[in-house]
């Protein structure tokens, strides 16, 4: 009987032991690369569900630290990433000190370079991009028809669902429009701090969905430039990234070249989100008018998700592009 016990509680240790967290570890290397060479894989206790990657900067010094983590500590700690510190975030190692830590929860996922940070031209800039893409997108609005307000909500959805909602990130400003702009469903760039639910909660009380009158977008897109894309509007400064989108679900009846063409002219990225409703098509010439490349084209018929690819990527290596651009700082 002892001997059977014994075998039991050798097979549950050895069950408990083959499902443990494996991870990379070393104590403060001096680069990734050495820690990789010169560590070795643990395995993580029981409370310890994470593999954690800490990269400290202090001058020209730099020290790297990989372990098991508690999942909970771990993901405090690289919330701090991109905390303000200083002039910029505390993961941001173009600033004399930089601290910069990420979290994985697979067997040996911190095997290799940060995981959750970016790079460019050597630089390391916490908050992904997406989600995190510094832009100021002014949304110009038309739904109609029976389907527009689940439109609506589907944009929203997916607009939302690719960046967040910060003074750091993404900042929106919206209107609404028919025949004519509609000065009371403005919201404005800085009206809802950084909740995502008052801006929803703003886009109900104020949107309301028109079935008359011509579609005008060449209209709203001088409104929008005259009044939206504004300082007074909560716009932030040049260091960050502006984009006019225009979603609609109906061809514009005026002319969109023009107005579209000055946007440009004065740095804004243009594109068009557009839904085909059932038996319906765009008259592509008008999108291109407005877009003024093929690139910043997006049709669909239920959602985003359902936008080729390839676009998709396009679209999000446009907005990210530069993630030096992310932190709002000035570069010496």
């Amino acid at each position: 009987m002892l001997f059977h016990w014994l075998q039991l509680l050798v097979l549950v240790s050895y069950l408990s032991s083959s499902k443990a967290l494996e991870c990379m570890t070393c104590e403060w290397s001096k680069s990734i690369d050495e820690c990789d060479a010169s560590g070795y894989l643990s395995v993580c206790r029981s409370n310890q569900k994470s593999c954690a990657t800490t990269v400290r900067r202090y001058k020209d010094s730099v020290l790297v630290r990989k372990n098991c983590k508690n999942r909970e500590s771990c993901r405090s700690n690289q919330l701090q990433n991109s905390r303000h510190s200083g002039r910029s975030t505390q993961c941001n190692s173009d600033q004399p000190n930089s601290v910069c830590t990420c979290c994985c929860n697979g067997d040996k996922c911190n095997v290799g370079g940060l995981t959750c940070t970016r790079n460019f031209r050597g630089i390391e800039y916490a908050g992904p991009c997406p989600p995190y893409q510094l832009v100021d997108v002014a949304m110009v609005i038309h739904y109609s028809g029976e389907n527009a307000q689940r439109q609506l909500k589907a944009a929203l959805d997916s607009v939302l669902h690719f960046g967040i909602v910060a003074e750091d990130a993404v900042k929106y400003s919206l209107l609404y429009y028919s025949e004519d702009p509609i000065e009371s469903s403005l919201i404005k760039f800085n009206e809802y701090g950084e909740n995502k639910t008052r801006l929803l909660q703003l886009v109900s009380e104020r949107v309301k969905i028109s079935n008359t009158g011509d579609v005008n977008t060449g209209k709203a897109i001088v409104y929008a430039l005259e009044n939206m894309l504004t300082p007074e509007f909560g716009m932030r400064d040049n260091r960050v990234g502006k984009s006019l989108s225009i979603y609609l679900n109906t061809n514009p009846d005026d002319e969109v070249k023009g107005p579209a063409d000055e946007a440009r002219k004065k740095g804004f990225q243009v594109y068009v989100f557009g839904f085909e409703n059932e038996g319906f098509k765009f008259d592509r010439r008008k999108l291109l008018d407005i877009a003024g490349e093929e690139s910043h084209i997006f049709t669909y018929e239920k959602d985003f998700s359902k936008i080729d690819n390839d676009k998709r990527q396009h679209l999000k290596d446009q907005i990210c592009s530069n993630p030096c651009d992310h932190v709002l700082h000035d570069h010496k």
